[in-house]
């Protein structure tokens, strides 16, 4: 997934145990069954880190996803943790 942050995209890579329940990637689960949507609000820890230091770029699988899927992402926010927020809440 890619996440807007301020004015650039970020790559985020789900925390251990999240899986993809449909195969075009347009939703998350949670290991105990939270669903995240494209687009879904949430709040997470975890850290950032450069595209340079994934495994394989330039020249393996993300070396190739940047360049094709996501040229102007820069940056990696790996989570530890996530849950959903509600934005409509204002508490």
């Amino acid at each position: 997934w890619v996440a807007d942050v301020g004015e650039s995209q970020t790559i985020v890579i789900f925390p251990v145990g999240f899986h993809k329940p449909v195969e075009d990637g347009s939703q998350m689960r949670s290991p105990d069954g939270e669903a995240f949507a494209d687009g879904t609000p949430f709040e997470g820890v975890g850290g950032y880190t450069p595209v340079d230091a994934l495994p394989g770029v330039p020249d393996g699988y993300f070396g190739s996803y940047l360049a094709f899927c996501e040229p102007t992402a820069h940056e990696v926010f790996i989570l530890d943790s996530m849950r959903a927020v509600d934005v409509s809440d204002p508490a």
